[in-house]
């Protein structure tokens, strides 16, 4: 079964946060582009559910637990010129919301589309952690762990429905 864990899809995800990390806008729009042009829509959506555990096991290392409002409302404003810096449309609701969606416990600002969340979500992670090689490696077992358990459950969350019937494909082969 192809793992967005594996191969370019996990490269693509890498270079996507370096990229986010460095402050290079061109840099990660010029990935967008590649990535949008390199592979299925099916692949493009898994790799981007993988950011949904990234961002979430970041968010709760970097708050030291669960994070409630206050904590999210803390890290987007530490976050917020950073990730502005390289989503120049975004607004603030966008980084909250990214940083608060793997936490039921604290409320999102409005419905995430699946696209704007992948974004959010990789340039969130990008300015959020130290060194995006090393610390998505050793994050990499926690996401393919989550992706196991609730992909389907990640997918339709986002809007996603489709990705659901691809996987059971794949699981099959």
């Amino acid at each position: 079964m192809k793992s967005a864990a594996d191969g370019e899809l996990w490269c693509d995800n890498e270079t996507l946060v370096q990229a986010a990390h460095d402050g290079d806008a061109a840099g990660y729009k010029r990935v967008i582009q590649q990535v949008s042009r390199r592979h299925s829509i099916e692949d493009q959506t898994l790799a981007g559910l993988y950011m949904q555990p990234l961002l979430g096991h970041a968010v709760i290392e970097a708050v030291g637990g669960k994070p409630n409002e206050n904590d999210i409302d803390r890290l987007s404003r530490k976050l917020w010129e950073p990730f502005r810096a390289i989503l120049d449309f975004a607004i603030v609701d966008d980084l909250w919301d990214a940083l608060a969606f793997n936490f039921d416990n604290v409320p999102r600002r409005r419905e995430v589309s699946f696209d704007m969340f992948r974004l959010s979500a990789s340039v969130a992670l990008g300015v959020l952690i130290s060194d995006p090689r090393r610390d998505l490696e050793r994050m990499k077992p926690y996401a393919d762990e989550w992706i196991r358990r609730w992909h389907v459950h990640a997918a339709e969350r986002l809007g996603q429905p489709r990705i659901k019937r691809r996987w059971r494909r794949r699981q099959r082969r």
